[in-house]
């Protein structure tokens, strides 16, 4: 696959880390210094993977991303390390990087570190938000349920959560919770891609702000932690669906590898 990227200006540069605002461009002209370079690679990589445009378990070839941005092998090697540490690429020897893959205990391990930590910051963020804060978030709701293309839906899912955990005022706090949910953003966007998989999300979205329009921090908790166990059981579904029928398509087909 031949994929191109453009950079226009160096303010991209301050681009968040959420589906809010990837963007997947045709060409690529990166210009500015070595520092800006690098974060312009690692944002346009960490993008592709969590837009689902990297697959999980994906090779990520040094050399050929240099030469896809336009750029040298230095600010590639480094972004992928800085996405390695994030947890989105991983190094395997005599391979290289490669796109992360987790397994199903290791998404549930991730949305249990989410139950906690995004209920805190919910419900330290309801007793500080301003009521045009809550008022951008019942906006962004509204907007999430006539969102008919799922990477509109994906990027109004992230800005919402982030709408609600900022106000909370722990910086490093957000930092981690954004860390965590790009590593289940490729997982989440695979089971809503049907928009009937959203309407219930769209329902316990519905719920979280009416528990924040009524500045009731125990059921903000309460629904978020359930709306995040159910996020968490939709994955692991979907992705137990798709190996029962890989498996099955490969014994039709006469591809299933033989059981001693």
């Amino acid at each position: 696959m031949d994929i191109v990227y453009s950079m226009r200006s160096t303010d991209e540069q301050n681009f968040s880390h959420s589906a809010a605002g990837r963007e997947v461009n045709k060409t690529l002209e990166i210009s500015g210094d070595y520092r800006t370079i690098q974060q312009l690679v690692t944002e346009k990589i960490r993008n592709a993977i969590l837009s689902g445009l990297f697959k999980p378990n994906e090779r990520l070839n040094q050399t050929e991303l240099a030469a896809k941005f336009n750029v040298s092998r230095i600010p590639t090697r480094e972004a992928l390390r800085i996405l390695e540490a994030e947890g989105l690429v991983t190094y395997f020897p005599h391979r290289g990087a490669v796109v992360s893959m987790m397994s199903p205990e290791e998404i549930e391990e991730v949305y249990e570190i989410r139950i906690v930590l995004e209920a805190s910051a919910a419900q330290r963020a309801v007793k500080r938000m301003t009521d045009a804060q809550i008022q951008q978030v019942r906006r962004i709701q509204e907007k999430m349920v006539k969102a008919k293309d799922v990477d509109a839906w994906i990027g109004l899912n992230d800005l919402l959560h982030q709408s609600i955990y900022k106000p909370s005022g722990w910086s490093r706090l957000v930092s981690v919770i954004e860390m965590l949910r790009n590593l289940t953003t490729p997982y989440v966007r695979a089971y809503v891609a049907d928009r009937s998989d959203r309407q219930g999300a769209d329902g316990e979205h519905a719920e979280i702000v009416a528990a924040l329009e009524a500045r009731d921090g125990v059921a903000l908790k309460a629904v978020l932690r359930r709306h995040l166990a159910h996020s968490c059981q939709a994955v692991l579904s979907h992705l137990q669906n798709r190996k029962e029928g890989g498996s099955s398509s490969e014994e039709k087909s006469g591809t299933a590898p033989k059981r001693a």
